[in-house]
């Protein structure tokens, strides 16, 4: 699989990699997040056409400004693979964003996942993703209790990862314009 998303800024990614440190100490369970890279995710697909989707990204990335996005408490995911998320709140400007690359990014991509389509779309940035902690999920919530994630973010690239695991790397990263200084 692949997805267009935006990385997070270096401070926040220390922020979350020192809490998955903290809870693999304290857990013993080693590997927290199958996707070690935080962003947010906008698209994702089984295949994209690479020349098409390098050409929509620049233009997208050279005619839209960076914005804030706000998170706030902690989101699980349930079923047979259980993830524990930052709820990214949906403001006016990060739907609107959603909304167009979701359309322009449908028309160069193969096996879209429905899960990212507007109407399902829950914007988060992935916090834990191991099957190991399912069983010591309750321990892992009360450890997080006390762990303020009202964060605010400044989103200012959009990017494609690519790849599973240990093996996910970026294939490219474009900047958004300098964005205005707006409240979210």
């Amino acid at each position: 699989m692949q997805g267009v998303v935006s990385l997070l800024d270096e401070a926040h990614q220390e922020k979350i990699e020192r809490v998955q440190v903290q809870l693999e100490e304290a857990t013993g369970v080693h590997g927290l997040c199958v996707t070690p890279i935080p962003h947010i995710s906008y698209h994702v697909a089984e295949e994209y056409e690479p020349e098409m989707l390098a050409a929509t990204l620049l233009s997208f990335a050279g005619s839209n400004a960076g914005f804030r996005v706000r998170t706030s408490g902690l989101g699980v995911f349930t079923g047979a693979h259980t993830i524990v998320y930052l709820p990214v709140v949906r403001s006016t400007i990060l739907t609107a964003m959603h909304h167009v690359l979701w359309r322009q990014l449908s028309r160069v991509s193969l096996n879209a996942s429905p899960h990212y389509h507007p109407d399902n779309w829950l914007p988060h940035i992935t916090l834990i993703d191991n099957p190991a902690l399912a069983e010591a999920l309750p321990e892992v919530m009360g450890l997080l209790r006390g762990v303020d994630f009202r964060w605010e973010i400044e989103i200012t690239n959009v990017a494609l990862l690519y790849g599973e695991g240990e093996a996910l790397g970026v294939r490219f990263r474009h900047p958004l314009l300098p964005g205005p200084e707006v409240p979210v």
